[in-house]
């Protein structure tokens, strides 16, 4: 069904039936590392609907029909199963551990996302797997079926192969990574993928939802409060519903009403109206948090993170401009990669603390942090003593 890039074709079986599943996972567990790829339905759900897992080692591949009724009842052990293995492959794997942790309720134990591979070929800091393929395999992928509803059944042959191309070029592409990059930019790429993991476990409190959304910083203490209630709310409710949160209420309208409640009722062409039950319930939140103290909106509104304010001198400033140059200049001499990749608060944070800064790990430590740090020994000392 699919032209593999290699004389080597895999041995490939498409399965629907979940005692076929469950031997094909068994037997993939005894293989040193797997590449994983899922299919899933995501445009009008809060939680991502899972329709096709794709799994390969050196020499199988197989495509499981995820919505199979034989195999949706077991999905959760299925997944789990191989949440154990010791060394999962994926590109681009974010949204796949998400519904890893939505199925089976964890990430997979250990993981190496290919993505992140991409910087040291000259392809930016996100190449999709197509572009990836093309450099590492000289080989054109057929990206066709990549937005097609994959809760269609049956499967067609065309997308049936698709599935099975996407999880054969992961392991593929990572066979040529291994041999093509030495030691050290494999632990930069193990450190960015169990970094990207680290960041996937960690979702924020829904209190801080508020925060997130473009407005907030220029409102009042008191409708910053009401937009934090209110986000909270929203995403209750669409983990509720099972709808994306915008379908509830937009962001532009939670902002509308933590600023004037009273605009609830009036007309607008850019969102859709709202139901009746939601009115009511915004209104009561609104209404509620006018009728609290300062002192009481103080302790219900979240800090954010309890980080302290870092007061700039104009020494301090004269340390950011002079780092803000030597990245520049060391970005210069990499012209793949983006001359905004540091922003000013990591450069802060990289002068603040540089021993725990984002520059110090994986591709970034590799381009730009271990020449950073050498020529900015005095910076970091004067930076140190300004703060004495």
């Amino acid at each position: 069904m699919t032209i593999s890039p290699t004389n080597n074709p895999f041995s490939f079986s498409f399965i629907e039936s979940a005692s076929q599943a469950h031997q094909a996972i068994e037997q993939f567990l005894s293989s040193q590392y797997l590449a994983i790829d899922l299919e899933f339905y995501w445009r009008s759900s809060y939680y991502p609907q899972l329709c096709v897992l794709q799994i390969a080692d050196q020499n199988n591949s197989v495509v499981i029909d995820a919505l199979s009724p034989s195999i949706q009842p077991e999905l959760t052990p299925l997944l789990h199963k191989l949440t154990q293995h010791p060394l999962l492959i994926f590109h681009s794997g974010r949204q796949d551990w998400q519904i890893f942790e939505q199925y089976c309720g964890k990430m997979p134990n250990s993981v190496l996302d290919i993505q992140y591979a991409g910087i040291y070929y000259g392809l930016g800091e996100s190449p999709s797997l197509s572009k990836l393929t093309e450099c590492l395999l000289q080989y054109e992928k057929c990206n066709q079926q990549q937005c097609s509803d994959w809760r269609e059944r049956p499967l067609s042959e065309q997308q049936i192969a698709y599935a099975r191309s996407d999880v054969e070029y992961i392991i593929h592409s990572y066979h040529i990574i291994k041999q093509q990059l030495d030691n050290k930019k494999m632990q930069a790429l193990q450190q960015d993928s169990e970094d990207a993991l680290l960041k996937g476990k960690i979702q924020p409190p829904l209190e801080q939802l508020g925060a997130k959304i473009f407005g907030y910083k220029k409102l009042s203490v008191r409708n910053q409060l009401k937009l934090q209630e209110l986000a909270k709310w929203r995403e209750q409710k669409a983990q509720q519903k099972d709808k994306p949160a915008r379908w509830i209420c937009p962001n532009e309208a939670l902002l509308a009403f933590a600023k004037d409640p009273s605009s609830i009722n009036k007309k607008t062409t850019t969102t859709k109206p709202l139901k009746s039950t939601y009115k009511n319930e915004i209104i009561s939140i609104c209404t509620q948090i006018e009728t609290l103290s300062p002192d009481e909106i103080n302790q219900k509104l979240t800090p954010n993170q309890n980080k302290p304010v870092i007061q700039i001198t104009e020494l301090k400033q004269q340390i950011i401009n002079n780092t803000k140059k030597k990245i520049e200049k060391i970005i210069s001499q990499n012209p793949h990669l983006s001359p905004n990749i540091i922003g000013k608060k990591n450069l802060i944070q990289f002068l603040q603390s540089p021993d725990k800064n984002i520059l110090l790990r994986g591709w970034r430590y590799y381009f730009i942090g271990e020449k950073l740090l050498q020529l900015s020994q005095q910076d970091l000392e004067k930076w140190t003593q300004d703060e004495e």
